[in-house]
This record gives C-alpha cells, structure tokens and sequence, in this order.
C-alpha cells in the first residue's frame, strides 16, 4: 500500500503536501484549484472501528491498510474515490465522508438485495462494496 503514492508520482510527478492532503498535477486550463490526483493524509484509525460498530460491519483488511495510510483519496479530477472521514470544514479539497455516504445510499438500498452492503468508494457509475456480513468486495452498478 506504501507504494501506491510512488507509484501515481512515477506517472504523473510528485505531489506537493497540503496541510490535510497531498496533491499532484495542478490543471490550471479547468481551474487553478483543478489537480488530477488528491491524497488525503490519514486520520486516527479508531474513527473507522467507530464506524465498524455503528454499521455493526469489518472493514476488509485490504482496506484497514489502506486507511493507516490516506484518509481517502480522489483520482483522475475525482472521477475515482475512496470514502474517508471530513474532520476540517474550511479545506479546499474534502474527502466524501464515509458515515454520510453510507446514511445517504441506505436510503437508496432499503429495499434491493444491496441492503448488507457498505459502500467505501465509487468509480464513474459503480460503487465500491462489502458485505457487512462476510467481508467479500463487490462492484456493482448503482
């Protein structure tokens, strides 16, 4: 997972830090605030386990990993997310936040076989899943 920041730079140049994340490439022709790819520095892993008892679920441990190093992410001018924690209101750049996006979708999954699912990211028109129940990963169309 260390080397996932390494390896965005190998292709795109290094990311200059930020008080609350690590961004890289500015695109200026879409907006002076525009960057291709944004790293949110991490936050105290005990946020999550308050999360993994609310929704009463276990993070898979690929994702606990993930969490140690980056309080979610955005990819790609944010077409590519990972869910973390908003703890700083007046940031330029915001992870979506991991509680919020799950109240929102459960709205949305009452009533479709999604219901145990917990969502931690999306790419275009997919979410990215597990089942609170077993831990697997799963993709799916929303």
């Amino acid at each position: 997972m260390l080397k996932f920041k390494e390896q965005l730079e190998q292709k795109w140049g290094q990311f200059e830090k930020d008080e609350y994340f690590w961004k890289q490439r500015n695109i200026a022709s879409v907006s002076p605030r525009t960057y291709l790819n944004v790293l949110f520095i991490p936050v105290d892993i005990r946020l999550y386990k308050s999360f993994e008892e609310e929704y009463n679920c276990v993070f898979p441990d690929e994702l606990v990993e993930f969490y140690k190093h980056y309080n979610g992410i955005m990819l790609f001018c944010q077409s590519f997310r990972i869910f973390g924690f908003n703890l700083h209101v007046d940031m330029s750049y915001q992870t979506l936040h991991l509680n919020f996006e799950n109240r929102r979708l459960n709205f949305q999954k009452k009533c479709t076989k999604y219901s145990n699912m917990i969502s931690f990211g999306y790419y275009a028109e997919y979410n990215f899943c597990f089942d609170r129940k077993d831990k697997k990963n799963l993709r799916y169309q929303s």
